[in-house]
């Protein structure tokens, strides 16, 4: 009989025991924590944080019931002990908690790539704290991961936390992920090809024009601030722009011409009057037989498609030739024509 009793009895008192000699709470540095025991009509409680480290606060020591905030107390472990004074003056044994305060680890420190012109997402680099049991939050702790990078982030605004072994949490930093930056319209291209004798031809950009943007002719690989490209040789040209973000535009293809050659110098015959004659003739024997040449002896004033020229009066002609499918004119050359020979003036005969 005894023993059935006494048996019972060891184990609740050895229940309460270790309820009482061993409770202990894991908490993080700065918590704000509650604490109570059951209220006893009449009693008064005393609340104290036994070891000297306590540096936080205790709100409504004297009740049942009190709050503490911890904050600035150095991690580590404390003692939390209530004493309960009846209404008849007596005080009742200490009753004692193990509080252990873990360190919450620093608010994130992180690296950011923003997006550019050809990736549309940006990514961050937890950079501190880090080490082992830490995980990281960027939705605020609703998801977290052990790896320090988290890429392919949409432009927005990201709650960066880290969380330690002990569930620990940090404060939040916030990371802003940038829009892509965007690219600038395709250049719109005034083109003058070159005139005969010219060096080359010329390209003006008209548009997008303004601070901060550049323009490449060579598909990209030389840049300068000017719109405007002269005496380009014959070929082809890959017209880019580029605004301050580095974004190029789609590539717009432009052809310089060569530049037309002119005609031949001309080569002449002279057909001189003869006697009796007024006017003699110029003929261009070359260049000829293409259907776009035209002939001047006027120095260009006035052209024929024939190569002959009758009726020429004495003087002096500046012959030209030009290509009329360009409108290049060649050299000037220069023919005569002379006086027709004065028929001799024969004298009277003589007799004797």
């Amino acid at each position: 009989m005894k023993k059935k009793l006494f048996t019972p009895l060891i184990t609740a008192i050895l229940i309460l025991f270790c309820s009482v000699a061993f409770a202990q709470q894991e908490i993080c540095g700065g918590d704000v924590e509650q604490y109570d025991v059951t209220q006893t009509s009449g009693s008064t409680y005393e609340w104290e944080v036994l070891e000297g480290g306590f540096a936080g606060t205790i709100t409504g020591n004297d009740t049942n019931e009190i709050e503490i905030d911890w904050a600035n107390t150095p991690v580590g472990t404390y003692t939390l002990q209530v004493t309960e004074m009846g209404a008849g003056g007596c005080e009742g044994d200490p009753v004692q908690i193990t509080v252990t305060i873990n360190e919450t680890p620093t608010a994130p420190v992180v690296t950011i790539t923003q997006p550019t012109c050809t990736t549309q997402t940006g990514s961050f680099e937890v950079t501190s704290p880090v080490g082992s049991g830490l995980e990281y939050s960027i939705d605020g702790g609703n998801n977290y991961q052990t790896a320090t990078t988290f890429n392919n982030l949409t432009p927005g605004t990201y709650q960066v936390i880290a969380r330690n072994a002990a569930g620990c949490i940090s404060e939040s930093t916030n990371v802003i992920i940038d829009p892509a930056p965007a690219a600038p319209a395709d250049a719109t291209v005034s083109v003058t090809q070159p005139n005969c004798g010219d060096a080359g031809g010329t390209i003006e950009i008209t548009a997008p024009t303004g601070s901060g943007l550049e323009y490449s002719i060579d598909g990209g690989n030389n840049y300068s601030s000017a719109t405007t490209y002269n005496d380009l040789p014959a070929g082809d040209y890959d017209v880019i722009v580029k605004n301050a973000d580095g974004c190029e535009s789609g590539v717009i293809n432009v052809t310089i011409d060569p530049a037309p050659a002119a005609p031949a110098d001309p080569t002449v015959a002279e057909f001189q009057p003869e006697c009796g004659e007024t006017t003699g003739s110029i003929e261009i024997t070359a260049p000829t037989g293409s259907s776009g040449l035209e002939y001047s002896i006027d120095g260009g004033n006035t052209y024929q498609t024939n190569p002959l020229f009758t009726d020429v009066a004495p003087g002096t002609y500046d012959v030209v030739v030009k290509d009329t499918s360009s409108g290049c004119e060649s050299n000037t050359v220069s023919a005569t024509i002379n006086s027709a020979p004065a028929a001799p003036q024969t004298s009277p005969i003589n007799y004797n």
